[in-house]
């Protein structure tokens, strides 16, 4: 927000808006003339895109080091365990103080006049621990598997960049990052054209333009959940017009799609609903991905996988 450590007046007069290298110097700067402990983070994609600047400590009490200088302008100190990822109960347990700048005059989250925060204008600090010893960089290994269970688990890379934005009610949507016209044609095809024992056509359970697959032929396997509770109702997935897919997964698979980034749960699957939201692919290279994963959802569906 401007230079830090400032507790005066003037120092508002240095009130400038800070590219992502001033932000980070102005934090370096703080940190230093305050002794205080941890790691400034080098900036990803998602660090970038909100403006948030991240410092990693090795202990709670170095956690609590924070606390007291940075008091006056913090919108939140959050105790307790704070679950940072999409799959509760795996992603790391976080412990994190917030700090927020937002540029009204130099005066921030309610400090008094003069109190200047350790962020450049527009820029927010966490200071987090990890207690499980991971810090943001040491993300996954796409060929790690991540649930040991399963010998042919699906293992697939994570996804790279945010996630898209996706409806809460029904019909369950993707909302944007939604996939090239291309795209949804080379799925199409495929879907339509290499699977025994499956029938395409019109999906039973969602809109009139998602194209399913219906397993025909072949029993469904006893072992299977398909995407809906329904006697005799067989459709293990299905493409939405806007590129993304419902597939009916295993525990073990569906697990590995969450933790990597690849999608999110059915907003109904508390009332028995089998089906996780696979994103919309953006690339070739991410349609492999989506068609690894439907395979597994038609091993699942003919009982060759449990």
């Amino acid at each position: 927000m401007c230079t830090l450590g400032m507790e005066h007046a003037a120092a508002a007069e240095q009130i400038v808006p800070a590219s992502p290298e001033a932000a980070r110097e102005q934090l370096a700067s703080y940190r230093q003339r305050n002794g205080l402990p941890g790691e400034i983070q080098e900036f990803d994609s998602e660090m970038l895109h909100y403006k948030e600047l991240v410092v990693v400590v090795g202990s709670e009490a170095e956690l609590e080091q924070w606390v007291q200088p940075t008091k006056p302008f913090q919108i939140a100190v959050l105790g307790g365990v704070h679950e940072h990822g999409a799959a509760p109960g795996i992603a790391d347990h976080t412990r994190y103080v917030v700090i927020r700048a937002n540029g009204a005059e130099g005066l921030i989250g309610g400090a008094s006049e003069g109190k200047t925060s350790p962020a450049a204008e527009g820029w927010s600090v966490w200071i987090r621990f990890f207690p499980q010893g991971r810090t943001i960089l040491q993300r996954p290994y796409g060929d790690q598997d991540l649930f040991p269970g399963r010998a042919n688990n699906i293992l697939i890379p994570e996804r790279r960049g945010l996630p898209p934005a996706t409806g809460s009610t029904l019909p369950h949507q993707q909302l944007t990052q939604l996939s090239p016209q291309a795209l949804k044609d080379t799925m199409r095809a495929w879907m339509d054209s290499n699977f025994e024992f499956v029938e395409t056509g019109k999906s039973l359970v969602s809109d009139h333009a998602t194209h399913a697959m219906h397993l025909k032929g072949a029993p469904l396997a006893a072992s299977a959940r398909p995407l809906a509770p329904i006697p005799g109702y067989s459709e293990f997935a299905h493409m939405h017009i806007d590129g993304s897919w419902h597939v009916a997964l295993p525990a073990e698979d569906r697990w590995e799609v969450l933790i990597k980034g690849w999608g999110s749960i059915h907003p109904a699957a508390k009332y028995g609903i089998n089906a996780v939201m696979f994103f919309a692919p953006r690339t070739e290279e991410e349609v492999d991905i989506v068609k690894k994963v439907v395979t597994a959802s038609y091993d699942y569906a003919m009982g060759r996988i449990v």
